[in-house]
């Protein structure tokens, strides 16, 4: 009767060796899970950029695209720079010094829920979690990681907290005068 574990002897060494070497090649570990290699999403990148990194060289490529007029104004670039110094990169509920391997839709999460703690409105967490968003994409065309951590993060706050339509003082005065004018034709 032939041994399951080693065919009989008319098979080639190389298959007995191959046989022998699957469970050993299984347990080598080279640092990747097997599961980010079966999907595809594994970066040889992500363990070495950190947030910090990725959010200097997004500057850096929009900083590029707005001396080339590339849809890059001034006054966003600005808005970019004061999101990723003032709160991305901040040194107490930041994320700078994570490394992008090690950022998840959680720790997106604890960042919004951080710069809530502090006194950020609501408006300007979504703001600059559309700023963080924007930087993962671009670490994603750079091939530093491949899924975007801040995608689908909401930020959610009191009902009376929130996007308010502001009224120009000119367009409230205009208004002012045509409710009169109605007024004074009607009576």
């Amino acid at each position: 009767m032939s041994n399951p574990q080693r065919p009989d002897d008319t098979l080639s060494k190389g298959y007995v060796a191959q046989c022998e070497a699957k469970p050993i090649v299984g347990k080598i570990d080279y640092g990747i899970s097997s599961q980010q290699m079966q999907v595809g999403t594994y970066r040889p990148n992500a363990d070495k950029v950190t947030v910090g990194e990725a959010c200097e060289s997004f500057l850096e490529h929009c900083s590029g695209r707005n001396e080339r007029d590339e849809r890059m104004t001034r006054k966003m670039l600005t808005v970019y720079r004061g999101h990723v110094n003032n709160h991305i990169l901040h040194s107490d509920h930041g994320l700078g010094s994570r490394k992008l391997s090690q950022l998840t839709a959680r720790s997106v999460g604890d960042f919004r829920d951080g710069m809530r703690g502090v006194g950020v409105t609501v408006p300007t967490a979504r703001k600059i979690l559309a700023t963080l968003h924007s930087v993962l994409a671009y670490a994603i065309s750079q091939d530093w990681v491949a899924t975007n951590a801040a995608h689908g993060t909401r930020v959610i706050g009191p009902r009376d907290e929130g996007s308010k339509k502001i009224v120009p003082p000119s367009k409230r005065a205009g208004l002012k005068n045509l409710n009169r004018t109605i007024s004074g034709v009607s009576a």
